[in-house]
């Protein structure tokens, strides 16, 4: 129960309001990327062909808020399209993102049209098996969002678990397995007995948000990171912790093609953004909501000029004026 409060306390603040939400823009300089209607030709995906194109051919994942997602100006924005922008900086390429359902994506990068694929895309060993993989690059932790009226059957601490079947909706249908299914039965079980779990596979979080995905489901299994925003955006819904941090998962991209120099540089890349910090200031950014902090800038040093560059400069060139020490009744004096 320790790590549910706490979960659920560190998110909690994130999200005020939706207003705010849905206003935040890209916190990353560079040009905007540009977006793709229909999809690319088909064409090797190595790291030399990018580099001769000049294009970053990337699809992020439609209404994955915060990952890829659209503001109140209908920009395409989020915490992956940011890193995909640094990407394509690092890269010395353009980005351009195309936007689509992930299904349809993962088609379209089996087929050479994509060179890869973000947007809160989670690691799973089902997705590992059908397509390459990036290192991960951010944990998450599940959670669900519930109506408000089952917030208190669903979050835990009952003498007894639910009497009926519990059906949870999930939006990625390669997170769906007997192993997770069992774990959420435990955790929203109580005196050792097991609830009666089951997951269903929707075409998308939204499906769970419409009045018919209410009557169907009793809650969206989700990361707590997406959960907070979509339980904003949403009335009437609230996001829960009941597993506090035993469920987690992890963010990856999914690469396309088969050359090995790419995925070493996608790996070796992500690594250094996430020593350098700049991962967590994604995350701050866009799931803490907190305000970009600029980094101090090393004071400079100043020096005493020598003779010949105060005699370009315009001086005399004598040596500098030294005051003589100063007693301590006399004022001090600065120079």
């Amino acid at each position: 129960m320790g790590s549910q409060i706490a979960l659920a306390n560190a998110l909690k603040d994130s999200y005020r309001n939706d207003d705010r939400l849905l206003a935040l823009s890209s916190n990353r300089s560079g040009m905007k990327p540009a977006e793709r209607r229909s999809a690319w030709p088909a064409a090797p995906v190595t790291l030399q062909m990018i580099q001769t194109r000049g294009v970053l051919r990337a699809g992020v994942q439609r209404d994955a808020l915060p990952w890829s997602y659209r503001n109140t100006k209908g920009d395409l924005v989020g915490f992956d399209v940011d890193l995909l922008k640094s990407l394509a900086k690092n890269l010395g390429v353009r980005l351009e993102l195309r936007e689509a359902p992930l299904k349809q994506l993962e088609a379209e990068l089996d087929q050479g049209e994509l060179d890869l694929v973000a947007g809160g895309i989670q690691n799973t060993p089902t997705r590992a098996v059908h397509h390459e993989l990036s290192r991960s690059y951010q944990a998450l932790n599940l959670a669900l969002v519930v109506t408000d009226d089952r917030v208190r059957e669903l979050q835990g601490g009952n003498q007894s678990p639910p009497r009926r079947t519990i059906t949870l909706a999930v939006a990625d249908e390669l997170l769906i397995s007997y192993g997770l299914e069992a774990q959420i039965s435990k955790s929203l079980g109580e005196a050792g007995q097991r609830a009666r779990v089951v997951l269903v596979p929707i075409a998308s979080n939204e499906a769970f948000f419409t009045t018919e995905g209410q009557r169907s489901f009793d809650g969206l299994l989700v990361p707590a990171e997406a959960g907070a925003g979509l339980a904003v955006i949403h009335p009437r819904t609230t996001l829960i912790t009941p597993f506090g941090r035993e469920l987690s998962s992890e963010l990856v991209w999914m690469v396309g093609g088969r050359d090995a120099g790419f995925r070493r540089y996608l790996n070796g890349w992500l690594t250094r953004e996430i020593s350098l910090g700049r991962i967590q200031e994604l995350f701050n950014y866009w799931i803490l909501l907190k305000p970009l902090l600029l980094r101090p800038q090393p004071a400079i040093k100043q020096q005493a000029c020598s003779p010949n560059r105060q005699r370009r400069a315009g001086g005399t060139g004598r040596p500098p004026f030294r005051p003589r020490r100063a007693s301590p009744r006399a004022a001090a004096c600065c120079c």
